[in-house]
């Protein structure tokens, strides 16, 4: 999925979490723009994606040894960051916000034609028995679509 489609359902899917499990109590602009690094961060690994090009001096590296949609679009990466995130005490509204973002990019790609090596380093890729293409009129559907979700979700839960 683009850049786009990541942040919205990044930011909507964490959103729909702080409604249901704070009431937006513990809400902060910080929170949100941690859940939205979150859900671009997988991406570090392609060096033309929006992250990679801004953050070369990382993607490169992780990009020649583990090649786009290795491990960071992983359960592994997913247990590595959590365990990090509890070794070394981050807060955990952080840590959830960041988590949220992060399992909601792998979710967005999971439904891609490419799919994502969710057992890696086992090579098979999963993905859903409907695919999409990148960029495509159906990955703009989907978007909107999890997007109102969302937004139906936060409502119920104002």
């Amino acid at each position: 999925m683009l850049v786009k489609s990541h942040l919205l359902i990044g930011g909507g899917s964490y959103l729909a979490y702080e409604s249901v499990m704070t009431g937006f109590s513990e809400l902060t602009p910080i929170l949100l723009i941690v859940a939205l690094l979150g859900s671009i961060s997988p991406d570090i690994d392609h060096p033309g994606s929006w992250i990679g090009r801004r953050l070369r001096v990382l993607s490169l590296p992780i990009s020649s040894m583990f090649g786009h949609r290795g491990i960071t679009h992983s359960a592994l990466m997913v247990a590595a960051i959590l365990f990090t995130g509890w070794h070394f005490n981050f807060s955990s509204q952080y840590l959830n916000a960041f988590a949220i973002g992060y399992v909601s990019h792998l979710a967005a790609d999971f439904i891609c034609k490419s799919g994502i090596p969710l057992a890696y380093p086992l090579k098979m890729r999963f993905n859903s028995i409907i695919t999409i293409k990148t960029g495509s009129f159906a990955e703009n559907v989907i978007t909107l679509f999890v997007s109102i979700a969302c937004g139906y979700i936060i409502f119920v839960n104002f």
